[in-house]
């Protein structure tokens, strides 16, 4: 993903030190090259992105190691769920109590 203008792979560790320098400078002290990605799957579970394709861009094979990490991130998940069975079945006449 990373490399030299030539091509030519650069070293992990030289890119995590090139991240502490500039992280430091901007301020940010306690983040980690490795939480961008933390950062980026969280953003696009509350931005409602579908499982899969943040569990592609995370090359988790399966989606459910994806939603084994970040699920705690979705907040009334079941709540909703339910709601919106209430709401389907309603009109029909069946309670979901």
């Amino acid at each position: 993903m990373f490399s030299h203008p030539d091509g030519s792979p650069r070293r992990p560790d030289s890119l995590t030190q090139a991240f502490r320098r500039r992280s430091r400078k901007a301020g940010l002290t306690g983040v980690g090259l490795h939480d961008l990605r933390h950062t980026n799957a969280s953003l696009l579970l509350k931005l409602n992105a579908n499982p899969k394709t943040i569990s592609d861009r995370l090359g988790h094979a399966p989606v459910q190691i994806t939603m084994d990490v970040y699920s705690h991130l979705l907040p009334g998940v079941q709540e909703a769920a339910v709601a919106g069975l209430g709401a389907l079945l309603e009109p029909v006449g069946i309670s979901t109590c």
